[in-house]
């Protein structure tokens, strides 16, 4: 039998081959954490019709999120680097200028196909009615601190499987990088299980493909 490619990997190379995403979108396993952490779609600096305004204000601060998709650099007549990114969600484009400044500070984060959230001001092309994100701050995805949702059907169930749990999430909770709070909700008793400080980990795609497995889809989330 040929193993499947995993999911990240199988809609990495649908983009590649294909130009579009056939199987799902890469940001469908962050959806909480991204619906969370907006309060914009990339459709809100579209203008509306032609000749109409876009629903972003001029100079008010915004959150978004996405995948970086392209990214051009140039350099200034001060001779500093600084880009434009094209950053994808569920919905469509936008436009996220990174100015010199903001450049030298996260260019790390700035790579094509990383996850990103990024807050800064609108600026809105009057002639146009479109409008493009200027960056003050960028974080990525995995580095923002989440939380981790395990539902269990009783007390019973849980007290079961914790060992196996934590056996499960062990490698992860070694890393200096786990930020992570694991929360166990057990829905008999509507009781909520905050694991301690020394037991955060590190969410990770493969880690959220095999709790799922093991656990059942609908019963793992992050937020």
């Amino acid at each position: 039998d040929i193993d499947e490619f995993p999911k990240a990997e199988l809609l990495e190379n649908e983009k590649e081959v294909l130009g579009v995403y056939v199987s799902g979108h890469p940001l469908e396993e962050d959806m909480n954490l991204w619906k969370s952490r907006t309060d914009v779609i990339s459709t809100d600096f579209e203008a509306e019709s032609e000749g109409g305004e876009c629903k972003v204000v001029e100079g008010k601060k915004y959150n978004a999120g996405g995948i970086i998709t392209e990214i051009k650099t140039i350099i200034t007549k001060k001779g500093q680097p600084m880009a434009f990114i094209t950053l994808e969600d569920m919905i469509g484009n936008m436009e996220v200028v990174v100015f010199p400044n903001v450049y030298a500070q996260y260019r790390d984060v700035i790579t094509e196909g990383a996850k990103i959230f990024v807050s800064g001001n609108a600026s809105v092309d009057a002639s146009t009615g479109e409008a493009k994100l200027l960056a003050d701050k960028i974080a990525s995805f995995a580095d923002v601190p989440k939380k981790l949702w395990i539902r269990y059907a009783d007390e019973a169930s849980y007290n079961n499987g914790r060992e196996t749990l934590k056996q499960k999430l062990a490698q992860e909770m070694l890393s200096p990088e786990g930020t992570d709070q694991v929360v166990v909700y057990c829905e008999a008793e509507k009781q909520m299980h905050n694991w301690s400080l020394d037991e955060r980990t590190k969410v990770t795609a493969r880690m959220l493909e095999e709790l799922k497995i093991m656990l059942g889809a609908g019963n793992v989330e992050v937020t």
